[in-house]
């Protein structure tokens, strides 16, 4: 063991490794690992305007999905038990961009784990 231990990852790191498992678990159709990053009041409003709560959010996550996601620019805001993610998602099917999607994705610390509570998505035009 390396003297000294490492030092944690920062909260925005950790935040950031949950919206890159939660990205994962979307392309894997895995919704039980969706489930432990959603948290019960989990609403996400699509680039369309359309609400899913979370139970529609977790159906949705076990059907194939006929595109890829790419997420870039990500930037983490983090005040106290609250972490905003910026950034940009990259929709492409067959190798060909079909949207940009500008989005903010709001994580709370609850019970020790940061969990999504809100999604939503504006197309770049």
């Amino acid at each position: 063991m390396p003297w000294p231990p490492p030092s944690p990852p920062p909260v925005a790191q950790i935040v950031l490794n949950v919206e890159a498992a939660w990205v994962k678990a979307l392309a894997a159709r895995d919704a039980a690992a969706v489930a432990t990053i959603l948290a019960p009041e989990f609403v996400h409003i699509d680039y369309r305007g359309e609400v899913q709560n979370r139970d529609q959010a977790l159906r949705t996550a076990a059907k194939p999905k006929p595109f890829q996601q790419k997420i870039g620019d990500e930037t983490v805001t983090v005040e106290g038990t609250v972490a905003i993610v910026r950034g940009i998602n990259t929709i492409s099917s067959h190798g060909r961009t079909v949207v940009r999607l500008r989005f903010t994705d709001v994580f709370a610390l609850q019970a020790g784990q940061w969990r999504a509570v809100s999604a939503q998505e504006t197309a770049i035009r």
